[in-house]
């Protein structure tokens, strides 16, 4: 009779008692904790197990970062001989966790109705404190959606207040069960005219992995075409079967919100979905659009979108956000969890939570001096508590934590605010690793380990192992699911620990010295993904900007303009084309007529769609094209452009003018 419990998959076996894993009659050399990750993931086969949960069964009662987790994962992949790009054991879910995906046999012991046991605590043991009403509404929120009710909820605050943080304990609870699908999509502050529909095409990635390829392709096709063309990565699997990008004017915005939406919907149908749009004050219009139209469709849908932002950011850099959040909730079409700063209680309860029962410490009297320094931010406490710590004046005696002084004493020396304890953190750091995150402020708040190591001109494998170890000690790094480029680059990817910790470290870095890493990093970005650049385009005309390349910058500029234009998101467009046309001028007197000419073209395209035919600016961007068409026109060009200001004419009721134009064009 079976007396311990086993798993087998293919030619391995894991034997508990034993802890041992075999292939065959041989065992496989893994250290204790790869094994109980392993039997962790065995224990629910196919199911996602979010990174939470393998926190609190693999390192119960224990902080460690994801780091931790990561080179466990790559341990076990290579005693397994699995490749993380075309895996056949180990699946990584991106940003949410980890599942295993071969087919698994499980005998337990003899009289055992349930599988071993791994940890005695529980997956929501360490909760976030302070948030409970609001971890509560979004619970609302999803019983809604399971019922066919969409939800919009808007969770709002200022940076650092623990808007990702009640996200993200939110889908943590929910996430595993298989019953539901989540995608994250996050806007970035890229410091000048930003990639449109960027966070939905990062979220239609997640989507891709998780409904599957083929799934995918087949609803993009019925209900999206025109977004398909506009995803390489998915399209060239759909081969012949694959549309081709649209002709300017082919298409209208209101046609791509009603395909993405109808795409979205109906994979909703099939299984409930929470699609997460994270930092809204950085998006771009044509996201926000796509919010506004979600919001106020009627029909049933198990569609629940999550969008946070901090309002403050939103006000100052005059973003359309500023009225969509109001419009929808006044019109009942969204809700609001608006968080505010943590009293004294919820201050204490994170101490206890992070500093165990059996610590030395007279909490509430130490939670009322964290609370009365901090004001109860939440960024700011645990940046607190972190820096007592790297100070010693919280210290560990056999396991348990203690005060060295008395808590009145605890001020001398501490950072009086978050942007002072930041630049106090930059400071005590080494040299080297100074330089490295100073680097990876510019490679991005989320960041390949490539382009961190083309930065600083270094090997991957050295900046992978400098970056595991920072975030291992929990030194403004966290690790992130690797990251694949065109040309064959798999990467690990590390992020900041939250924005805040990103903009402190970038306002620290010279200028000279971000121009030269943009340059290394763009040309490595342009290297790797080739004939796909189009799809990176306004990251490489920003980094080329700022590293003051002026022929890369104008290039990837127009390439950016013109995958606006064929997705619709016209201001967008125009915005890029307008940058564009400011640097033409720079560049030797015989090329300029041809590339203002070519820039013109796209764009009065973009300002007739945004701003109508008798525009001004329409009237005076075809006016200049046609003069350029004397100077260095094709026939093609010049058609489009007289047929343009023929439009211009007519409208205006110049019927002379409308006449002479349509002569031309016979």
């Amino acid at each position: 009779m079976q007396s311990t419990p086993q798993w087998q998959f293919d030619s391995f076996r894991v034997d508990a008692q034993e802890s041992t894993l075999w292939r065959g009659d041989e065992p496989v050399a893994v250290t204790r904790k790869a094994l109980v990750l392993l039997m962790t993931l065995l224990g629910r086969p196919g199911s996602l197990f979010t990174k939470a949960e393998l926190f609190e069964t693999v390192w119960a009662g224990s902080v460690v970062s994801d780091a931790a987790l990561s080179r466990l994962i790559h341990e076990l992949r290579v005693a397994l001989g699995d490749d993380a790009g075309a895996p056949r054991y180990i699946a990584t879910a991106h940003r949410l966790g980890f599942r295993f995906i071969a087919p698994v046999v499980f005998a337990p012991a003899a009289g055992a109705g349930e599988p071993l046991s791994l940890s005695a605590s529980s997956s929501r043991s360490k909760r976030l404190v302070g948030r409970d009403e609001q971890l509560d509404g979004l619970d609302d929120a999803l019983v809604k959606v399971r019922a066919g009710q969409r939800q919009v909820v808007l969770v709002t605050g200022e940076a650092g207040i623990g808007k990702t943080a009640l996200v993200q304990a939110f889908i943590d609870r929910h996430a595993g069960h298989g019953d539901l699908r989540i995608a994250q999509g996050r806007c970035v502050d890229q410091y000048g005219p930003g990639e449109a529909h960027l966070p939905i095409l990062e979220a239609l990635e997640q989507l891709s992995a998780q409904v599957g390829t083929p799934a995918m392709l087949a609803v993009l096709l019925r209900y999206a075409p025109n977004w398909l063309a506009q995803l390489p990565w998915l399209a060239q699997d759909a081969g012949a079967a694959a549309p081709a990008a649209a002709e300017p004017g082919e298409v209208t915005p209101q046609r791509m919100l009603r395909e993405i939406t109808q795409a979205l919907e109906v994979l909703a149908a099939q299984v409930p979905m929470v699609l997460w749009l994270e930092d809204l004050h950085w998006s771009d219009p044509s996201s926000l659009a796509l919010i506004a139209f979600l919001a106020g469709r009627r029909d049933p849908a198990r569609l629940m979108l999550i969008g946070s932002f901090r309002p403050a950011d939103a006000q100052l850099g005059g973003s359309p956000l500023r009225g969509l959040g109001l419009r929808l909730t006044q019109r009942g079409q969204a809700s609001e969890i608006e968080l505010g700063l943590l009293d004294a209680a919820a201050v204490t309860m994170y101490l206890q939570q992070r500093l165990g029962p059996t610590a030395r410490v007279a909490f509430d009297e130490l939670g009322a001096f964290v609370h009365r320094r901090t004001e109860g931010h939440a960024l700011f406490v645990v940046a607190t508590v972190d820096d007592l710590v790297a100070r010693g004046a919280l210290q560990q005696d056999g396991g348990d934590w203690s005060l060295r002084g008395p808590v009145a004493e605890l001020g001398i020396g501490l950072a009086g605010s978050l942007l002072r304890l930041v630049n106090d953190r930059i400071e005590r750091l080494a040299a080297d690793d100074r330089r490295l995150v100073e680097a990876a402020a510019v490679a991005g708040a989320d960041f390949s380990v490539a382009a961190l190591a083309a930065a600083l001109q270094a090997t991957v494998a050295d900046t992978e192992e400098r970056c595991a170890r920072l975030a291992a000690q929990g030194q403004f790094l966290r690790s992130r699911a690797s990251v694949a480029w065109p040309d064959g680059t798999l990467a690990p990817a590390y992020g900041f620990l939250h924005a805040v910790y990103w903009q402190g470290v970038h306002e620290q870095v010279p200028l000279s010295r971000r121009a030269d890493w943009h340059r290394r990093i763009g040309l490595r970005q342009e290297q790797a993904y080739g004939a796909q650049c189009s799809t990176i385009a306004a990251e490489l005309a920003m980094r080329f900007e700022i590293a003051r390349d002026n022929e890369r910058t104008l290039r990837y500029l127009e390439m950016a303009g013109a995958g606006a234009l064929s997705r619709c998101a016209y201001p967008e467009c125009i915005e890029l084309l307008r940058n564009a046309l400011a640097l033409v001028g720079e560049r030797p007197a015989e090329q300029q007529a041809r590339l203002e000419l070519d820039l013109l073209l796209p764009l009065g395209a973009a300002l007739m769609a945004a701003q109508g035919y008798a525009s001004n600016e329409v009237d005076e961007s075809y006016r200049r094209a046609l003069q350029l068409c004397a100077v260095c026109g094709r026939p093609g060009e010049l058609e489009r452009v007289t047929r343009g200001q023929w439009n211009v004419s007519f409208l205006r009721a110049d019927l002379a003018g409308a006449l002479a134009l349509a002569a031309k064009l016979l």
